[in-house]
């Protein structure tokens, strides 16, 4: 079993040592796992600043050498999208050694939507169409971007947004939806099934089930799985139960990767 997606105290919200990580995901029966510490390069964002490319570099490397022959390791990293940022983002992608590059949108404009404060008053600014339609436009260009190995925890609005507005069905933006996933299949980018959703209010995965049918449907093939951990209790959190459920729609393999380049892992 793989967790694509775990943070720690190189990130600005995590207080778990790697080597709590290692021990857990071993105890656990994992064969996989990949760090993926917050990077923002936004100077609003709570985590500007934070993130030290060197220090994570050198404990990635560490725990490769304590634990690889019991856990295979991957450095990864999650950045923070903003289409204004493309350049930036790339410009420091370039000379980096990771394994994996996620994604992520939790900046819409200067609004925090991983957040509850930021959510509120992000839907208190816009109606509630052309809040969710901003939302899916910059996941859209993110994937055209071509910056990113995948695309983390899409749909993740719906973890606070359902305490301010009615929840969004597929059918009301699949236009765009579709848009992005298109995206995805041509570039090749891969489709986190983010599992944090399943603790959180929507009780569902990033993104729904009913997304990564529509997904499968559009002929994409590359998808991963993550936690989103930063507690203990967290690490591979409903990850065998969710793996099970994707078997059950036709997924055979799962995304894993080594120096950026793809992998397949059976399940």
């Amino acid at each position: 079993m793989i967790d694509y997606h775990i943070h720690t105290v190189y990130s600005c919200d995590s207080l778990l040592e790697h080597k709590m990580v290692c021990n857990r995901a071993i105890e656990l029966g994992f064969d996989e796992i990949a760090f993926t510490e917050h990077h923002d390069f936004d100077p609003l964002d709570e985590g500007y600043g934070f993130y030290d490319y060197a220090k994570v570099l050198s404990r990635i490397t560490e725990m490769k050498q304590a634990y690889g022959k019991k856990l295979a390791i991957k450095h990864g990293v999650e950045i923070t999208y903003q289409k204004s940022r493309e350049q930036e983002i790339s410009d420091f992608l370039e000379d980096k050694e990771y394994d994996f590059v996620v994604g992520s949108v939790h900046l819409v404009g200067s609004f925090d939507v991983s957040q509850d404060a930021g959510t509120e008053e992000f839907f208190k600014n816009r109606t509630r169409e052309e809040a969710f339609l901003s939302y899916f436009e910059v996941n859209r260009s993110l994937a055209e971007s071509g910056l990113f190995d995948c695309l983390g925890h899409f749909e993740m609005i719906r973890r606070y947004a359902i305490n301010y507005i009615d929840d969004y069905s597929y059918e009301e933006y699949a236009e765009i939806v579709d848009e992005i996933i298109r995206l995805l299949v041509k570039k090749e980018v891969v489709l986190e099934v983010n599992t944090s959703g399943l603790r959180h209010l929507p009780k569902e995965t990033y993104p729904r089930f009913a997304l990564i049918e529509r997904f499968l449907e559009l002929g994409g093939s590359y998808m991963t799985i993550g936690s989103d951990s930063h507690l203990i209790e967290h690490i591979g959190y409903k990850i065998p139960e969710t793996v099970e459920q994707l078997k059950q729609i036709g997924v055979t393999g799962l995304t894993i990767f080594d120096g950026r380049r793809k992998k397949v892992y059976n399940v």
